[in-house]
């Protein structure tokens, strides 16, 4: 027993002291990560507040901390890293379930090191908590088909239904553990006990609903549909149509300001069935950005190393059914319809990293074990090379500025200039650290921009040189510095990068 617990006991502990070290170098906050603080304090204080954009879970985690912290933004990093590093307990428990290979230690220093996993444990999104639900899920799963145990099941559909409510995403891994159990008949070996899929369907089921009514009828109370997600897929869709454009942020910036969730299609169905072929176009482009950004950022040349070497080793058999490793990585292919980015794809570096530990292990099986034991052997070699590959990646934080540091430090400088309650231009981290609301220019000239920002209080317009060049290159000479009678340049603020936050005073501001 101890021989089971120790690597998931000393793994977790490492991945949780590392996600926390590297969150002490991060700056700025994510953008998403805003709303999901401020459903936290909506929770806590005011639930008519709450914004049911995104799933609630995160927040519900976070209300009863950060009602008790000084800072609820370091907070909530903490949170995301003590997660993260706990994805080895249920990776280590899905290896179990699927293969008898000795892969604990190599599967739980993948997950507990990987440079996407640990960055993953650094920010303020719900990322680490449904890669711990989604893969106890799928545990979970594999347990109530070797058991045909009703409360194994209940405990798959417990926690699919937890991850469902951590991020739209867990509902699909909750879908495939249900099909795991449905289909047991057709692949559990013989020696396993007879399956009971409307049993074990029943209890996953029942489970879920308990799961997930209470956020049902929350959904229900604030937007008056009957849905397990306060997201509109259609509008997601059809934001996710700048994918592919020849400049993809001026174009997610326009489909901001100019699609109106009620009026985009009210579901998936409908805007596949409005939209085909830009669905079709969609998936390519993506099957391209995935090869060329995604995997590359996701799992670094080393990681993309092992996992070959994996699965030239996986066998595809079933007793133990390492097969369902592949599979379980099914449900993110819905991702291409959407916008591609690494995070994303987080919940797959389990499941990768066990199929990376099992090429791992075999990789040396070929010497006889006396000879092993003598020697330092091919995988143990080729496990510490990939590892040490890591380090510069787990370093970055200390030699290079995080790309928000300038947007937290320009809102701090607002927040003791007076801002009042809104500034001109679209950056919602700056606002967050200012304590105002930002107003997008959208596409209004800067005359404009200019006389709406003053009928609604702006004092000041901020502009930066990574975001307008990309969304409003008409505007550029404000980087520049004043040209204008109406505006006076008051500060600039430039890191180690060369990013650069102007904010200009707004002459005759209300």
């Amino acid at each position: 027993m101890r021989r089971d617990w120790l690597p998931a006991v000393v793994l977790s502990a490492l991945g949780i002291a590392v996600r926390l070290l590297v969150a002490t170098r991060r700056d700025g906050i994510e953008v998403d990560g805003i709303l999901y603080l401020a459903n936290a304090a909506a929770l806590a204080h005011d639930r008519v507040a709450f914004n049911p954009v995104h799933q609630p879970l995160y927040s519900l985690v976070l209300a009863p901390i950060v009602a008790l912290a000084a800072d609820p933004e370091w907070a909530a990093r903490v949170v995301a890293a003590v997660a993260g590093g706990l994805w080895v307990v249920p990776t280590l428990w899905l290896a179990r379930e699927t293969t008898d290979a000795p892969v604990a230690w190599p599967a739980g220093l993948l997950v507990a090191l990987m440079p996407a996993a640990v960055e993953a444990g650094t920010r303020v999104l719900p990322d680490t908590l449904l890669v711990l639900l989604v893969v106890t899920t799928l545990a979970a799963a594999m347990w109530a088909a070797r058991t045909a145990s009703p409360l194994a099941a209940a405990v798959t559909g417990a926690a699919g239904a937890l991850a469902a409510l951590a991020h739209p995403v867990g509902v699909g891994f909750l879908a495939l553990a249900v099909a795991l159990l449905v289909l047991a008949r057709r692949w559990t070996p013989p020696a396993w006990p007879a399956p009971r899929p409307l049993v074990s369907a029943g209890a996953v089921a029942l489970a879920a609903l308990l799961v997930l009514g209470p956020q049902i009828l929350f959904v229900r109370q604030l937007t008056g549909a009957w849905s397990w997600t306060g997201k509109r897929l259609g509008y997601t869709l059809t934001f996710s149509e700048h994918v592919g454009a020849e400049r993809p942020v001026a174009a997610a910036e326009r489909l901001t300001a100019e699609v109106r969730s009620e009026d985009a299609p009210p579901s998936m169905l409908a805007y596949a069935w409005r939209s085909p072929a830009e669905l079709v176009k969609r998936v390519v482009v993506n099957l391209h950005l995935v090869d060329k950004y995604t995997l590359p950022g996701l799992l670094q040349s080393g990681g993309l190393v092992l996992i070959a070497f994996g699965f030239v080793h996986l066998r595809v058999r079933r007793n133990p059914p390492e097969w369902v490793l592949p599979a379980a990585l099914a449900p993110l292919a819905g991702l291409l319809l959407f916008n591609v980015e690494s995070r994303y794809f987080v919940p797959a570096i389990p499941v990768l990293a066990i199929i990376a530990a099992l090429g791992v292990v075999r990789l040396g099986r070929a010497r006889a074990a006396g000879e092993a034991r003598r020697r330092v052997t091919p995988d143990a070699v080729v496990l510490a090379v990939v590892l040490l590959s890591f380090v510069p990646w787990l370093a970055r934080p200390w030699f290079r500025e995080d790309p928000s540091g300038v947007d937290k430090t320009a809102g701090r400088w607002l927040a003791t200039a007076g801002v009042g309650p809104v500034f001109l231009g679209r950056y919602p981290v700056i606002g967050y650290y200012a304590g105002a609301r930002a107003i997008p220019l959208g596409a209004l000239a800067l005359d404009e921009a200019l006389a709406a920002g003053r009928r609604q209080g702006a004092r000041f317009l901020v502009v930066d040189s990574e975001r307008l060049p990309m969304i409003r290159p008409d505007l550029l000479p404000l980087l520049a510095g004043p040209g204008r009678a109406d505006m006076r340049l008051v500060k600039v603020l430039e890191d180690r990068a060369g990013r650069r936050v102007l904010i200009y005073r707004i002459a005759g501001d209300a």
